[in-house]
């Protein structure tokens, strides 16, 4: 039986006789006829046409709101970079001023010299890019600074150790370096006397506890700061140093100790270079504490 159907205006016509009369007729008669299965797929063409344009708008919205991301974030990138940037600017131009004084403004003849090497400089970039906190952007501006001046004076080790730091854990660095010794050459942190395990290390006078609780709280976290690639907990031994007595400088003091059982914590090779820049002031408090409640210990000037 045949199947086929044509439409003809509102009606439908499935007889072959009726096919057979729209097909001799219409054509000259100007009337609009498609048999109905081209009309299905015409309307299904359409449709997916429609389904289409719909999917391409969709598309499309989705391409803007992925653009406007991308330009969203690379215009916050470049903030944070020309602020770091503009910071270590600042700094140079304050040594600079300092140092040579009204001469530093003088222009010199020839190209400027590049002392940084550009593979440094583009990891710099790379782990600041993404930083908006205005303290450790000063901190990366320290760093650039630095290595301005002294080509070197920062390793990819460090950048890469500050890139993973956080603010609160910068903040404990400074903190816990305002309690620090130079000693031959390295940043000793020396606990007292005795048993070099930390649990037997004590503030015995309440107001002094009082007065040093910023370093009690240090002394409460120093695994973070070993974690961080800071700190080597327990490394300073005194008596694998040298014979007492022992000349140590706290800030501007000459400190001699006769005691040959100090022990404490060093830097690592990270931390040292951090050191430097941390902005960290000696607390005159914990060296009085220091030499008052562990004889053995006078200060040479």
């Amino acid at each position: 039986m045949d199947t086929e159907t044509v439409v003809l205006g509102a009606l439908v016509l499935r007889s072959k006789l009726a096919r057979e009369f729209v097909a001799s007729v219409c054509s000259a008669a100007g009337v609009l006829y498609k048999p109905r299965a081209i009309r299905e797929e015409a309307k299904a063409r359409a449709e997916a046409k429609v389904i289409e344009a719909k999917a391409d708008i969709k598309i499309a919205e989705l391409q803007y709101r992925c653009q406007a991301r991308i330009e969203d974030w690379e215009l916050r990138r470049q903030r944070n970079i020309e602020a770091v940037v503009l910071g270590a600017a600042s700094i140079v131009e304050g040594n600079a001023l300092r140092l040579e004084g009204p001469d530093a403004s003088q222009p010199e003849a020839g190209e400027p010299e590049n002392r940084i090497n550009d593979d440094w400089v583009h990891k710099l970039f790379g782990h600041c890019q993404d930083v908006g906190d205005t303290e450790m952007q000063t901190l990366w501006s320290k760093i650039l600074a630095g290595e301005f001046a002294s080509p070197g004076a920062f390793s990819l080790r460090t950048l890469n150790a500050v890139g993973l730091l956080s603010h609160e854990e910068a903040n404990l660095f400074t903190q816990y370096c305002c309690f620090a010794w130079r000693l031959k050459g390295r940043t000793v942190f020396m606990r007292g006397y005795g048993d070099p395990s930390f649990e037997c290390f004590q503030i015995r006078d309440r107001q002094w506890a009082c007065v040093l609780q910023s370093y009690i709280d240090c002394l409460n976290q120093l695994q973070r700061l070993e974690n961080c690639g800071l700190l080597n907990p327990g490394a300073f031994d005194r008596p694998g140093l040298a014979p007492p007595p022992l000349t140590a400088s706290f800030g501007d003091k000459t400190v001699c100790f006769t005691n040959p059982t100090q022990y404490g914590d060093r830097l690592t090779e990270v931390g040292e270079e951090l050191f430097q820049i941390c902005g960290a002031v000696p607390n005159m408090n914990y060296l009085d504490w220091f030499m008052r409640d562990y004889p053995g210990t006078f200060v040479e000037s």
